[in-house]
């Protein structure tokens, strides 16, 4: 999760990637810290809280929601964790190479978009009306962590099991570190990021079929696979006991859809600000 250190809004969509991939790379080459890399729980743990979540109802959309979301997770030292999202499997075959393997659920989207079971406010718009719902579905892939001084640099791609779910990954930077405070230190991160789809996943996140073209009075559009946003996003990390026991987590991120992605029928805003801040307590 990442919290957003945002401009305004950008025109010129490689200024907001630049920008923060120039600002990334500089800190990281000056820097001579080690890895700000948090220690594990000793054992088995369980974590359990709540949180609020807002972002655009969709990929594209001009509508935001706010949603009231669980924080449930457990798993054993820094090796596995089990969420609502889904399954990590982490190991380190050197110090600062982290592989994970990854098994998530990937998003639903719905024509109605009249919310989830969790949305408090927001998200209504009949953009999607006759495109048809996407389901939700399991996602199979992994990741690439290398620590770097104080920042890392990480690739990830996951498939989806559904034949219409596609590949999606991303590919980015980001720079780590910790503000001292008379209690517990503020822990921070932050950098840019590409994310990139094949045709598949481009099709059915962004396109727009024959018979979606006729139930919707959108034209036909079928988009290539490629990159199809960027983004530049952050998290702040608040301990709220000296043990860890308890957090606060604010993040967010403003990304901004490129390519085909961004000329999508569907699409009625191109830079999208996700936000969210979650409350959990380790036991």
């Amino acid at each position: 999760m990442r919290l957003c250190l945002f401009t305004p809004r950008v025109h010129r969509p490689a200024g907001l990637l630049a920008l923060g991939l120039a600002l990334t790379l500089a800190t990281l080459q000056s820097a001579s810290a080690q890895p700000m890399r948090p220690a594990p729980p000793p054992g088995w743990y369980v974590t359990a809280g709540f949180g609020l979540v807002g972002g655009p109802s969709y990929e594209g959309s001009g509508a935001n929601q706010v949603n009231l979301v669980p924080n449930l997770s457990a798993g054993y030292r820094d090796t596995f964790s089990l969420s609502i999202r889904g399954a990590e499997y982490f190991f380190r075959p050197i110090e600062d190479l982290k592989l994970t393997a990854i098994a998530t659920l990937l998003p639903a989207r719905d024509e109605d978009q009249d919310g989830g079971p969790f949305t408090i406010g927001g998200g209504e718009t009949d953009r999607l009306r006759g495109m048809g719902d996407i389901d939700r579905s399991l996602g199979l892939g992994g990741a690439i962590v290398y620590d770097y001084g104080p920042g890392e640099i990480k690739a990830k791609l996951v498939q989806g099991v559904d034949d219409a779910a596609g590949l999606r990954g991303e590919l980015g930077v980001a720079l780590n570190g910790v503000i001292p405070t008379p209690g517990p230190p503020l822990i921070w991160s932050f950098g840019p990021k590409l994310l990139f789809q094949d045709q598949t996943a481009a099709q059915t996140r962004f396109g727009v079929s024959q018979a979606q073209a006729g139930a919707t009075g959108y034209a036909a559009f079928s988009p290539e696979g490629g990159v199809y946003a960027n983004e530049l996003s952050g998290t702040l990390v608040l301990p709220l006991a000296r043990d860890g026991s308890s957090t606060l987590v604010g993040f967010g991120g403003l990304r901004r859809l490129e390519g085909d992605a961004a000329h999508s029928p569907i699409v009625a805003e191109r830079t999208g600000l996700r936000f969210g801040l979650v409350w959990g307590r380790l036991f």
